[in-house]
Parts: structure tokens; C-alpha cells; sequence
């Protein structure tokens, strides 16, 4: 499945009023983009959300990212996705997380366990129609014999070195890359420093972060500058297309771009901005 080259990690359309999701899918394939990843919300149903966006558009693929896999009984997952597959022609690649938030059970064994049971079911979400979402080398290590590949949810260039490394050619590697686009550098600071504090009151990503290199100085009191710096884009789509490109030199096949903003309006205004990095055409492939 080609996702293309760069994405958008569509906060905000999980929960959207139809009316309004159905044009901005729309808008967002027009662009160009190659696939718009729709993050879990607690507002609405992923799956619901996802069969509207491949209901109004014909070749921008959607990915449901599902917010952890203790939520979602597994036989329900496979068939609601495979609705999605068998309705649109293949336009559909299941994400899966599991974030060990609210059990003391090892993330990678959850998700190894939930991927036998995706396995044994009639009609299964095979190895191609899925990517682990992972922020734990563990994480990607499993991807490796039972997914198509990973998404990395925090992934400096570096890191999507090491991680292309360790997955080798054959498996699919993509990264979300949060950015701020606002020209208003105290609502960009700010807006940055409350992505940094997801992530920080995050004990995975906290882990995932020490494993890049980050250290205790970088991880307390809201982040350090550095930290900031390597993990959030913050200017134009000049800018922002420097680090597309580092991540694909590093062996990225697929970037996701999460603009961090204050809603969804704002999303589209600044989806416009960076429209100039998608590279399918709306007349191309």
C-alpha cells in the first residue's frame, strides 16, 4: 500500500461533525497528501469516522490509530476494518498502540497476545493491513515477523536511523512529526511546550525519549530547548520540508505531519500552508 511520502496525523477529524469531516477529507485528497492518519477520540467512533472520510474520497488512504488496544475487543476491530477494506478497495491500514496506561501487564506482550487473537480470526486483519504504533524499540521488534511495519509517535531523525536500521529494507517505517506553523512565536512556544508535556507525562515516551539520547536535564521542567527542538518543527513549510527530508534520508518511508494547533479549523488553515509537500496530486497517482 503507497501512502506516499508525506501524510497528515489528523487531529481533530476523529471528532468532527460529518458535514465537516467529509470536506476536509475531500480538501485534504485535492491537496495532494497521500494519507490522513485519524487519531482515536473519546467523541465518536474511529471506525464511523473512517468509513465517512473513504465514503467522500476515491484515493487518499485512511488509517485508523487506534489509542490502545485494551479498548477495542479484537474480533470488533477486524470487523469493522474489514467493512472498511472490503468497501474501498484496500484505501485502509489498521494502526495499533498499546500504551500500558492503567495495567501493569508489558505493552509488547499485550499487543502480541491481541495479535494472535487478530490472527485466529475468521476473515483476519492480516500482516500487511497493519502497523504497530510504537514509541519502544520492544515495540518494533514484533513488528517485524507480524506487521507491515511501525509508526513512530516520537522519532527525531536519529532515531528513524537507528530504527530503519534495526527493521532492515523489508518492513514499512513511518513517523508522526509534530510542527507548529503559527507566526506568532508566544502561541508557537506555547502551543509546543504543551506537546512536550503529553509526551513527558507519558512513561513510555519518557523511556522511548532516554532511549534517544535525552537526558534527565532534558526531561524536566516542560523539556529543554533542546529536547523541543529535535522533536517539534517550528516554522514554514520550508522548514518543515528540511525535516521531511532528513527522516526520509534516514529511511522513513512515510511522514505524518501533526500540526499542533487550536482546533480543527486552524488544522485546515495550516494543512493549506504545508500542501505544498504533498506529493500525489489530485491528477497524479
Amino acid at each position: 500500500m503507497d501512502l506516499g511520502r508525506c501524510g497528515v496525523w489528523g487531529v481533530g477529524l476523529g471528532a468532527a461533525e460529518r458535514r465537516l469531516a467529509a470536506e476536509v477529507a475531500a480538501e485534504l485528497e485535492d491537496a495532494g497528501w497521500g494519507a490522513v492518519w485519524v487519531p482515536e477520540s473519546r467523541e465518536a467512533d474511529v471506525f464511523d469516522q473512517c468509513e465517512l472520510l473513504l465514503g467522500v474520497t476515491r484515493r487518499i488512504k485512511v488509517a485508523p490509530a487506534l489509542r490502545d488496544i485494551g479498548t477495542r475487543d479484537a474480533s470488533v476491530v477486524a470487523a469493522r476494518h474489514g467493512r472498511l477494506r472490503d468497501a474501498t478497495g484496500h484505501r485502509t491500514l489498521l494502526g495499533l498502540a498499546a500504551t500500558g496506561t492503567g495495567t501493569r501487564t508489558d505493552p509488547v506482550a499485550r499487543m502480541e497476545a491481541y495479535l494472535d487473537c487478530l490472527d485466529r480470526l475468521p476473515g483476519p486483519v492480516t500482516w500487511e493491513e497493519r502497523v504497530l504504533i510504537c514509541d519502544r524499540t520492544e515495540m518494533a521488534e514484533l513488528a517485524k515477523p507480524r506487521a507491515l511495519g511501525v509508526l513512530r509517535r516520537v522519532a527525531t531523525p536519529d532515531c528513524t536511523d537507528r530504527t530503519r536500521a534495526f527493521l532492515g529494507d523489508g518492513s514499512f517505517l513511518a513517523v508522526r512529526q509534530a510542527v507548529v506553523v503559527m507566526r506568532d512565536a508566544e502561541a508557537a512556544e506555547e502551543l509546543g511546550r504543551a506537546e512536550l508535556s503529553r509526551m513527558l507525562s507519558c512513561r513510555t515516551c519518557v523511556l522511548e525519549l532516554r532511549g534517544q539520547g535525552f537526558g534527565e536535564d532534558d526531561l524536566r521542567a516542560g523539556g529543554s530547548k533542546r529536547l523541543f527542538d529535535s522533536v517539534i518543527v517550528r516554522g514554514d513549510a520550508e522548514q518543515v520540508e528540511a525535516r521531511i527530508r532528513d527522516h526520509v534520508a534516514a529511511g522513513a518511508d512515510h511522514v505524518s505531519l501533526h500540526v499542533l494547533t487550536t482546533g480543527l479549523d486552524r488544522a485546515r488553515i495550516e494543512w493549506r500552508e504545508l500542501s505544498p509537500l504533498a506529493v500525489h496530486r489530485a491528477t497524479g497517482s
